[in-house]
């Protein structure tokens, strides 16, 4: 049995419901360079006023930055 990393084990990984991969790598690489720069509902709204779209939520911006570090 493989072992798992308490680390990532989420309630979305084991039932692979949400996968940040709907999420291109430089919008990810945005979060993360702002990510300690800016709130993230902050975030959000820059990412909207970049985009022209509400592509990510605040919480959607924490899980990618808590799952990146």
């Amino acid at each position: 049995m493989p072992q798992i990393d308490k680390k990532e084990l989420t309630y979305f990984n084991l039932t692979n419901q949400l996968s940040l991969k709907f999420v291109s790598a430089r919008l990810q690489e945005l979060c993360g360079y702002y990510g300690n720069r800016l709130s993230y509902s902050n975030l959000e709204m820059l990412v909207q006023r970049l985009t022209g779209e509400k592509l990510l939520s605040d919480q959607t911006i924490w899980s990618i930055i808590a799952l990146e570090s």
